[in-house]
């Protein structure tokens, strides 16, 4: 009996280091899982009486996202509350013209965190501590972001969210893809609200390419784009082949003008390059909603053409709808359908495109 108590807490013990293990390797690392971190996370499941149901969704999670983001840590957190019981992304071609409702939408930043930043700042300087103290009590109020926004968009077009810095539409896109989830007000997509969503099936259907991407360099290009085949593929069993694979890897790369590129390393990339490789990936997730902040950036003017001629391809042939977060109207108008301006987190306009006339639209 005692050695039995005694194995109990060896496999207990082992069970907590493996846990530990893992929220190292996601804490200090990109989410581009490898197969060490799948291995692990594998055993990890083979302990736990639950982990052999929730691992496969985290799974599926962590290789889409960027850790590059504050709010991905809340992310990760949020995968701990039983995504497994969450309900399935609703088909899209059953609700055409409401594909992402925002209702009374708004958002507030705490300053709690730089406050206590300020606070070990002060304390270490004691001879200024006294002077200050008062200061640091009077507590700043916190940063409301987005403001009561109310917007219906529809599914199968090309959405530019434009705005000038710092006027809150990163921010819409973080809290539409779940980034972001202290929220006040709805986000449905497609009818189903955002947080009854579950992890694996948002991953399916949605592909965000965030502001700031954190990559590895040592990766082969081909490798990297891979990622974005695993929200389709199993725990244990992979639905598409190497070789398919390959073929729509390289097909993708031709389409953004990086085939002499594939076989190279992210390494020696210029910036421009790079970030095609990052929208590479997100395109071969196969998601037929893609959401992109600010993804001109580093491009230089042909770059920028040819990735919006892309988009615009992947929304008139394949039927994609694109949520671009751009700053720059000039540079996206002949592409899109639909325009929002936001300022300083409100809604100033929503405007269908095709509904101007020429000289209107030049004038924007």
């Amino acid at each position: 009996m005692r050695g039995l108590s005694i194995f109990s807490l060896i496999c207990l013990f082992l069970h907590w280091i493996i846990k530990a293990g893992l929220i190292l390797k996601i804490y200090s690392s990109w989410t581009n899982v490898d197969s060490w971190f799948k291995f692990w996370f594998s055993v990890e499941g083979i302990f736990s009486p639950f982990g052999a149901v929730l691992m496969r969704y985290p799974l599926s999670f962590f290789q889409v996202y960027s850790w590059g983001e504050q709010a991905s840590e809340e992310r990760v957190l949020n995968c701990s509350r039983a995504p497994y019981l969450k309900g399935a992304f609703p088909d899209t071609k059953l609700v055409k013209n409401k594909l992402l409702v925002l209702s009374n939408l708004s958002f507030k930043y705490s300053r709690a965190p730089l406050r206590l930043k300020r606070l070990h700042n002060y304390i270490s300087k004691l001879e200024r501590f006294s002077n200050v103290w008062k200061d640091y009590l009077q507590a700043e109020k916190d940063i409301q972001l987005i403001k009561n926004i109310n917007l219906s968009l529809a599914s199968n077009k090309f959405i530019a969210i434009v705005g000038k810095n710092g006027s809150g539409k990163s921010t819409i896109a973080k809290i539409i893809v779940h980034l972001l989830s202290n929220y006040e007000g709805q986000v449905l997509w497609a009818g189903k609200e955002l947080k009854e969503l579950s992890i694996k099936s948002f991953a399916q259907n949605i592909s965000y390419i965030p502001q700031h991407s954190i990559i590895y360099h040592d990766i082969s290009i081909l490798d990297f784009i891979a990622i974005g085949f695993y929200p389709q593929e199993g725990m244990l069993s992979k639905k598409i082949s190497e070789a398919e694979k390959k073929q729509k890897v390289l097909k993708v790369l031709k389409g953004l003008n990086l085939e002499k590129e594939a076989h190279k390393s992210l390494y020696s990339l210029s910036g421009g390059n790079k970030q095609k490789t990052i929208i590479a990936r997100a395109i071969i997730q196969g998601a037929k909603i893609i959401v992109l902040d600010e993804p001109l950036n580093f491009l230089d003017i042909k770059s920028k053409i040819l990735v919006l001629e892309y988009l615009k391809e992947l929304q008139q042939n394949y039927g994609a709808s694109i949520i671009m977060i751009h700053h720059d109207i000039s540079e996206v108008k002949q592409y899109i359908d639909e325009l929002i301006i936001i300022d300083s987190g409100y809604l100033v306009k929503h405007i269908k495109l095709e509904n101007l006339k020429n000289d209107e639209l030049k004038a924007i």
